[in-house]
């Protein structure tokens, strides 16, 4: 049997049709990118994946890309650091419970946990399967999962 949890195409459709419904931010995926920017100055949002499968899934972004976020979001980008926060935590989560459902056939349970958020080293010398994106400015979105 394949493994339930996975960042397969249905992570890309939850990635753009999240970004585009939240913050009206067209985003593609990309083979591989330079993360030197996000693997210590990022704002990050984790959730831990319950079911179908056990696992974590972060989204981090830089710091600009975060500002742009919550100003499509909330119609202003304001000098607290905690809304930029909230708002990437509402939209993992949104986008996990999307990939999450698209994982496993209708009626199967999924369950997540709350999301978590951060600014720094996202990654905590963990390992983790990475999607890059990139908006149209060229700025970089990451998931990763990191499976239990």
């Amino acid at each position: 049997m394949s493994d339930p949890i996975r960042l397969d195409e249905s992570i890309d459709e939850a990635v753009i049709e999240t970004l585009e419904g939240m913050a009206f931010t067209d985003i593609e995926r990309v083979e591989d990118g330079d993360l030197e920017d996000l693997a210590e100055s990022a704002s990050w949002a984790r959730i831990d994946v319950i079911e179908p499968a056990a696992g974590e899934l972060v989204l981090a972004v830089g710091d600009e890309l975060a500002a742009e976020l919550e100003e499509a979001t909330t119609g202003e980008r304001g000098p607290d650091p905690a809304i930029r926060l909230e708002v990437l935590g509402e939209m993992l989560n949104t986008l996990a419970g999307s990939w999450a459902r698209a994982l496993v056939p209708d009626g199967t349970p999924i369950a997540l946990g709350i999301p978590k958020t951060g600014q720094g080293d996202w990654s905590a010398g963990a390992e983790y399967e990475l999607a890059i994106y990139e908006t149209d400015d060229e700025d970089r979105l990451v998931v990763a999962l990191r499976r239990a």
